[in-house]
């Protein structure tokens, strides 16, 4: 390991020389990073950085979308010179889809599935959401196709103004009601 490096001759500390007509060139004593050693560290080669892969947890805002970008500052690539910070990791996500939930916007949508007798007579059903499960009541007489819209039970704004409550930014869910009619078990 060695000690504290000294501004290379070649190039005044620059990191690049003039050449031929007058093009600036990448120094070739100190490779660009501006330093010389006079005993090169044999894990950073002398450029004061490692590679290294890290692993990282990162937190992930409520409301992402997929294809969204997000920058995390400090965990990208380190410049080959001394002292020099990281750059940034620019993140593209992808969000997995669900066997449950189908995502519009901030909106959450998702298909009910009721038997004939609870459409006809109205039952209490548990169903999921984001937050959990709830219950919930459906009305006597629902029709296939109908919807019940659970209001604040959707995708949290992403980045919300200050001035603003975020649960009045929130999006819905949209139960959807499939009724499916079931043949009886005891007939030929």
């Amino acid at each position: 390991m060695s000690k504290k490096p000294r501004v290379c001759f070649e190039c005044g500390g620059k990191g690049s020389v003039i050449g031929n007509y007058g093009i600036r060139k990448k120094c070739s004593k100190c490779d660009g990073s501006g330093c010389q050693y006079k005993t090169a560290c044999t894990e950073c080669e002398g450029i004061g950085v490692q590679r290294l892969t890290v692993t990282e947890y990162i937190y992930l805002p409520q409301g992402v979308k997929d294809g969204q970008k997000i920058r995390l500052h400090q965990l990208g690539h380190a410049s080959d010179c001394y002292t020099s910070l990281p750059g940034d990791l620019l993140l593209t996500i992808n969000v997995m889809e669900s066997e449950i939930f189908q995502r519009e916007e901030q909106t959450i949508k998702s298909i009910i599935p009721l038997s004939l007798t609870q459409a006809i007579l109205g039952t209490k059903i548990t169903v999921d959401t984001v937050d959990g499960k709830i219950n919930i009541v459906i009305p006597e007489g629902t029709q296939d196709g109908d919807t019940l819209v659970l209001r604040n039970y959707g995708v949290w704004a992403f980045d919300p103004p200050d001035t603003y409550d975020p649960q009045e930014l929130r999006g819905d869910h949209v139960l959807k009601f499939e009724v499916r009619i079931q043949k009886d078990l005891t007939e030929n």
